[in-house]
């Protein structure tokens, strides 16, 4: 009788559900693992975690750090290129003034010779008419004279623009001051005013003519 209530009891015995067999299952393993021949591996895997998490740590603090250095680096980068092109231009505005200086000073130098070299050059245009040696003799000296000042000039960058009667009329570096001309007639100069003056290859001032 006693054996066939144990049986009764054995069949009333409810049976586990999924969830629980599953519960049981994971309490084993982790029994397991836990057992004397798994613990250094355990400790193992739980010290190489944690040493991947420091490297993690150290590898972001680097990324950081390179981040911030390199836009450091930028800024710098930035500051020289600034730096440099303020450079080049006050190198340009230097050579500009340097240049004008140089012009200015051509100019007021010329300015104080150029009405003696103006009428110099217009008297050559009037050479009077003459068999007298000593007086050619000094008109070639005048004209020699005046041709190496005005080599010395053309060295400076300056430049006596000479125009002579006859002459046909060029208006790039002329200007006329009385036409007398009928109709459309050829432009032919009939008198030199006053020679141009050119600075630098800039016309300062052209020559005037009458046609």
């Amino acid at each position: 009788m006693a054996n066939k209530k144990s049986k009764k009891s054995e069949k009333k015995k409810p049976t586990a559900t999924p969830l629980e067999k599953v519960k049981k299952t994971k309490t084993k393993l982790v029994y397991k693992n836990m057992q004397p021949n798994n613990i250094k591996d355990f400790q193992a895997q739980k010290g190489l975690e944690k040493h991947i998490q420091d490297l993690s740590q150290q590898i972001a603090s680097s990324e950081v750090a390179i981040a911030s250095k390199t836009r450091e680096i930028e800024d710098w980068k930035d500051k020289s290129l600034r730096l440099a092109a303020e450079l080049q231009n006050n190198q340009k505005q230097q050579e500009l003034d340097i240049a004008q200086t140089r012009k200015r000073i051509k100019k007021q130098t010329v300015d104080s010779i150029f009405s003696f070299l103006n009428t110099l050059q217009i008297s050559f245009n009037y050479k009077p008419i003459t068999d007298d040696q000593k007086v050619i003799g000094f008109i070639k000296t005048l004209e020699v004279s005046f041709d190496q000042v005005l080599k010395e000039l053309s060295g400076l960058g300056i430049e006596i623009i000479k125009v002579q009667v006859g002459d046909e009329f060029d208006p790039e570096f002329m200007t006329i001051l009385s036409d007398t001309r009928e109709n459309d007639s050829k432009a032919i100069i009939k008198q030199v005013v006053s020679v141009g003056l050119k600075i630098d290859d800039q016309i300062i001032q052209p020559a005037g003519v009458m046609l």
